[in-house]
């Protein structure tokens, strides 16, 4: 699913300048090596000095540079959407080469942030764990009491599944929304073709296992 709601939404954010700044996702400055000289980086001290005087959320994480023209990176991921910041930092000179809060966020970009913020349940603290917990009960409950109300109602030695209602025609509407989803959700598309070619290969052309299915 990554491919279409990862990189390529990403993407459109940055091409249309709706999405999150390009610093915070991938697209690194450079640090400026020195001309002559055996100049080593800056402390980490100096980093957090840096990140502290920026008022930076406490518990942010420094990333050391892995090249000569690398930078120190300054990231805060929590706890809400609006702590988000990401520093980019000259491993020489200590120049802050790009500074990226919530507020730079596009709208896109900040929907993203914040929807991701609420699916973990961290952006309203307790009022969004207690409704996170709430929702995931009743998940649960769906399954065990469909599990229960399937297995009361099955025939003996059957799996029980619904007939096929006579004369079926799948709408075109339908069909589109199946297609559509399918190609958003790819992992959607290879379990209806899996179970499409399941009930082709086998169920309708093994009369004891279409018999036992229903």
């Amino acid at each position: 699913m990554d491919w279409i709601w990862g990189q390529q939404v990403q993407q459109i954010g940055t091409n249309t300048g709706t999405g999150i700044p390009a610093p915070v996702w991938g697209e690194t400055p450079k640090s400026t090596e020195p001309a002559k000289g055996n100049v080593s980086s800056i402390s980490i001290d100096e980093i957090v000095r840096i990140a502290e005087s920026r008022k930076l959320y406490p518990g942010y994480d420094v990333y050391f540079p892995d090249a000569p023209k690398g930078v120190y990176t300054v990231q805060v991921f929590l706890p809400k959407s609006t702590d988000e910041a990401t520093l980019h930092i000259d491993q020489y000179n200590g120049k802050v080469l790009s500074d990226s809060r919530y507020k730079d966020y596009g709208l896109l970009g900040k929907a993203i942030t914040t929807g991701y913020y609420l699916h973990i349940g961290a952006e309203l603290g307790l009022i969004n764990q207690i409704v996170g917990l709430i929702i995931c009960i009743g998940i649960v409950l769906i399954v065990v009491t469909g599990i229960l109300m399937w297995w009361k109602r099955k025939p003996n030695n059957k799996l029980g599944a619904p007939p096929q209602p006579k004369n079926f025609k799948m709408e075109k509407g339908l069909a589109l929304i199946i297609v559509i989803f399918s190609i958003i959700f790819p992992l959607v598309g290879v379990s209806l073709l899996f179970v499409f070619l399941l009930d082709w290969l086998v169920t309708r052309r093994i009369h004891r296992v279409k018999q036992w299915i229903g």
